[in-house]
């Protein structure tokens, strides 16, 4: 998750409540369309859901200066984007059906199948992000001691702490994509994920440069 002198927090911040908004109003005009049994529908529906609350959680901690604490919530929302993809493809609506059949087994030790999730992803900046959430996990755990008194006396931390602004770049990325999985499925109701990735593409600048 490196981080320079590109985008600052608050500009992704804004990308992610435009991904926001434009699946909120894909959904007010693809929801119409909806039957109660259709899987494939449900699992979007439940996955955009999520997507929406996760990110809402980053962008609080990313606010409130912590970054590195929300790397796992970063994680969920990858995972997230990428079953939507994995909805998105041609036999989508089997990987439906077969997300509803192991629903009731997901647990922490299953939850984050990365190397089917990664397949699934379209494109190089939303492999990118995937990527970079899932090496994230020892960032989480060895950075941003500095609450600990005279943790100094020990020198630096082991890893160096998330940024917020490329927190939010990688949040931004992960709405993208589940945005245009989104439009994939239905086409014309879900637009905008290219302006997104575009734009969320650079690498973020690193939070002490944001002043």
């Amino acid at each position: 998750m490196a981080a320079n002198n590109q985008g600052s927090a608050q500009e992704y911040a804004a990308l992610v409540a435009l991904a926001k908004a434009r699946i909120d109003h894909g959904f007010s005009r693809a929801g119409r369309h909806f039957k109660p049994e259709d899987a494939r529908a449900r699992a979007a529906a439940l996955l955009s859901g999520r997507v929406i609350a996760l990110s809402n959680a980053l962008v609080l901690l990313a606010q409130h200066d912590l970054a590195n604490e929300a790397l796992p919530i970063l994680r969920s929302l990858m995972e997230a984007a990428a079953r939507l993809a994995r909805l998105a493809e041609k036999d989508g609506a089997r990987h439906a059906e077969d997300f509803w059949r192991k629903a009731g087994e997901l647990s922490w030790e299953n939850l984050f199948a990365a190397g089917a999730m990664e397949r699934a992803l379209r494109g190089e900046a939303f492999s990118e992000a995937f990527r970079a959430a899932q090496e994230a996990g020892r960032r989480h755990f060895l950075a941003n001691w500095g609450a600990i008194p005279w943790s100094h006396a020990f020198g630096p931390a082991p890893e160096e702490a998330a940024a917020p602004a490329e927190l939010l770049r990688l949040t931004a990325l992960a709405m993208a994509g589940a945005l245009e999985s989104l439009d994939l499925m239905w086409p014309e109701r879900f637009d905008g994920a290219a302006e997104i990735f575009a734009r969320a593409a650079a690498p973020a600048q690193d939070a002490k440069d944001e002043g």
